[in-house]
Parts: C-alpha cells; sequence; structure tokens
C-alpha cells in the first residue's frame, strides 16, 4: 500500500514480544505497532524501562527490519492514575520514533466529568505535540462510538494531537452499526486505523483473519483513501476469547489477512 501497512503485536497476545516481532517480519510486514496495553498485553511496559531497555527495543526491532509506527497503549484516562500511564506512553513512542499513541477515551458519566476529560486531553495533546506523536481515541462506544459521538469529541476537545484510531470492527461490537456507513462521518478525523475484522454482532467477540469476516473493506478503507489519507494501517487480529492454539497459527492468520489487503490495494489503486 501507500501508507504504512503493520500489525499489532497485540495479534500476539498470548506469547512474548519477540515472538511477535518474528512472526510479524515473517509475514514481510516492516511495520510494527507495539502493545503497552497495562494488565492485558504487557510486551512493553514504559514503567519499568530504562534508557539500556530503551535501547535494547530499538535493537530488536531493528535487526528483524522492523519500525514501530504506534503504540497501543490503551489506558481509560478518566481515572487519574492513567494520566501518567498515558504519558509514560508518549515518551515510549517518541524513543522508539512512533508518531501515534492509541488509547481510549473511557467513558465519563456527567458532563463535569466529560469537560474534565476534555481538558486534561489538551493538556496531554501539548504533551505529545512536544514529542511529535498523536493521541488517538480508539471507535470504543460511548463518547467515541458512532461517528457522530466521535466527531463531536474530538471537535470538543479541538487539539491538533488528538484525532482518531478508527477500529471498524468496534463500530459493529460496541454500537451494533456498519462501519461502510459509519466511516464517511469521520473522514478527516482519522490518523490511525486498525485493520480487524468480524464475525456476528454485538458483544460477541470474533475478530478472524481479515477477508474472513462480515466487513467489506473496499467500502471501509476506499473512502478514506479517496479522502487522501496518509496516516498508517495496523493489522489488528483478535480471534475469539479462546485465541489459536498456536503462535504458528498466529502467523498463518496474519500471512492470510496481508495477502488479502494487498490484493484489495491492487485491484483499487492503494499500491
Amino acid at each position: 500500500m501507500k501508507n504504512k501497512l503493520g500489525c499489532s503485536t497485540h495479534s500476539y497476545s498470548k506469547y512474548s514480544l519477540e515472538r511477535a516481532l518474528d512472526g510479524i517480519a515473517k509475514c514481510g510486514l516492516k511495520y510494527v505497532e507495539l502493545a503497552a496495553i497495562a494488565g492485558h498485553t504487557d510486551h512493553v511496559v514504559p514503567e519499568q524501562m530504562s534508557e539500556a531497555d530503551y535501547a535494547a527495543l530499538n535493537k530488536a526491532l531493528a535487526g528483524r527490519g522492523l519500525t514501530a509506527i504506534s503504540i497501543s497503549g490503551h489506558v481509560d484516562p478518566t481515572k487519574s492514575e492513567n494520566i501518567e500511564k498515558l504519558k509514560n506512553r508518549i515518551v515510549l513512542a517518541n524513543k522508539v520514533g512512533a508518531k501515534f499513541v492509541n488509547t481510549l477515551s473511557g467513558h465519563p458519566h456527567t458532563e463535569e466529568e466529560t469537560k474534565t476529560l476534555f481538558a486534561e486531553m489538551r493538556k496531554l495533546g501539548d504533551f505529545a505535540k512536544e514529542r511529535d506523536v498523536t493521541i488517538c481515541f480508539e471507535t470504543h462506544g460511548g463518547i467515541m462510538g458512532k461517528s457522530v459521538d466521535c466527531r463531536r469529541t474530538i471537535e470538543a476537545i479541538n487539539h491538533p494531537n488528538i484525532r482518531i484510531n478508527y477500529d471498524p470492527a468496534n463500530i459493529i461490537y460496541f454500537i451494533g452499526d456498519r462501519p461502510e456507513d459509519d466511516i464517511h462521518g469521520v473522514i478527516g478525523l482519522i490518523s490511525h486505523f486498525h485493520i480487524k475484522d468480524k464475525i456476528g454482532g454485538p458483544n460477541e467477540w470474533n475478530f478472524p483473519a481479515i477477508g474472513t469476516g462480515t466487513i467489506d473493506f473496499t467500502k471501509v478503507i476506499g473512502p478514506l483513501m479517496a479522502s487522501g489519507y496518509t496516516g498508517p494501517f495496523s493489522f489488528e487480529l483478535e480471534f475469539t476469547p479462546e485465541g489459536l492454539p498456536t503462535a504458528e497459527d498466529v502467523d498463518a492468520a496474519l500471512a492470510q489477512s496481508v495477502a488479502y489487503i494487498e490484493r484489495l490495494a491492487d485491484a483499487n489503486g492503494w499500491s
């Protein structure tokens, strides 16, 4: 593709960072989204990292021909204790040369909680801007649910370094809408995109290899590319709650996903 195409190490959440990087590189990808999801996929834990650790991480990436494009740094910023964690993930991005940190928006329940969150995010946006990083709220329901909700949130925060990580499968999972229709409402506010497919309806955890679910990626990615989108795409394969039996099975699903998107790219002029 014309855009950078990578994979989140979260796709290998049952396995080590090293095994994830090996699998991603094996599939021919050159870019990676590092998972620093506290308490879930702790492939990278910036709270525990020294300068030597950052150097070792950069060496591990370079040795496999990989470049970090983003950090999967999902925390709930409505909880005060997570603000420092989000800062740490912005620093992590800067240390490895990644330009994006993906995170949750949380679910503020009152107008006052929403105002507090937005004010805090403007401060974090300044912190990120100083480090050449953009924070991307992921489509995850609530204030980042349908496109109208996402647009309202991003425009209310009104900071150039706060944008959207669009996850089409989450549009189905969290709100029961279709991304093929929904994405049109947030064109121009998306800076990062998760390539994730979906089987089943809302609250059904089934995110298979790309091209084997129900999402029409030509109708989702097409309008984005037509708008002049220059951001990265990152595969995120979450499968079922049981996951896949082996890391080699994840490799195979990722290779299948890459081949599918490359075929679409060739057919639609995205490459």
